[in-house]
């Protein structure tokens, strides 16, 4: 029985494919470092002709379960000169909160917003992020939508403006037939703008991808993690793996 468990364990882990980045405009750069520090980084990139990369990437898998909901904190403060914007994620892995935050860098100055978004009964599939930007007052936002099995929900209800520009949405979608199981967000930062830069990509499992079988919803035939079974219900399969 260890066995078989061992074997639907690295099946699942062997179908989880990670999705295309967002692909939004801002590059890959960290420029949060001042002084003496920020002058030997500008004069390693010219020399290199490398941009360095972002500042950090930060991953959350559900283990065994999977995604059903995104909770996202939010600070807008001044730091070191700077306006900036910072943004950390929590999952709920099978209607289970996660204890932390992914850790990302997040400072404030004790205003920040959480909003939270779950997918009652079914798995996300999918992610919108919608970027806005006000150039006046070098401002960052981030909104977000949920894709729970086929439809897509409401916005999360983080602070928003646009700047009176068109926004910049993006979205992530699992294959049919996948479920998300994980998120990985990488942040940069431009210090010409002060432009805080935030990218999503989901973690998708795929079990009987081929048959299309629904795309996560609880109780029905589709691809969590043991096949057709209810999200979270492991227990019982082991019990029917020992007999």
């Amino acid at each position: 029985c260890i066995v078989v468990l061992l074997a639907l364990s690295a099946s699942a882990q062997d179908s989880a494919t990670w999705t295309m980045r967002l692909g939004r405009r801002q590059r890959d750069v960290c420029q949060e470092s001042t002084g003496l520090m920020r002058l030997l980084s500008v004069m390693w990139g010219w020399v290199s002709g490398s941009e360095g990369g972002p500042c950090e990437v930060r991953e959350a898998v559900c283990d065994d379960s999977l995604v059903t909901g995104l909770s996202v904190r939010n600070s807008a403060t001044r730091l070191k000169g700077s306006d900036r914007d910072f943004y950390d994620f929590k999952l709920q892995c099978s209607g289970g909160w996660t204890s932390r935050w992914m850790g990302l860098r997040f400072e404030g100055d004790g205003d920040d917003v959480t909003k939270s978004m779950a997918c009652p009964g079914e798995a996300v599939t999918g992610i919108e992020v919608i970027r806005g930007r006000v150039e006046k007052t070098d401002r960052d936002y981030l909104e977000f939508k949920l894709r729970c099995g086929r439809r897509w929900t409401g916005l999360l209800g983080l602070p928003f403006e646009g700047g009176g520009l068109i926004p910049d949405s993006r979205t992530a979608t699992c294959p049919k037939g996948c479920i998300a199981d994980g998120l990985r967000v990488t942040r940069g930062f431009q210090d010409w703008g002060d432009v805080d830069s935030y990218d999503m990509q989901l973690r998708c499992r795929c079990l009987d991808a081929s048959k299309g079988e629904g795309e996560g919803a609880v109780g029905q035939k589709g691809p969590t993690l043991f096949g057709a079974r209810a999200i979270g219900d492991t227990k019982r399969l082991v019990e029917e793996v020992k007999r």
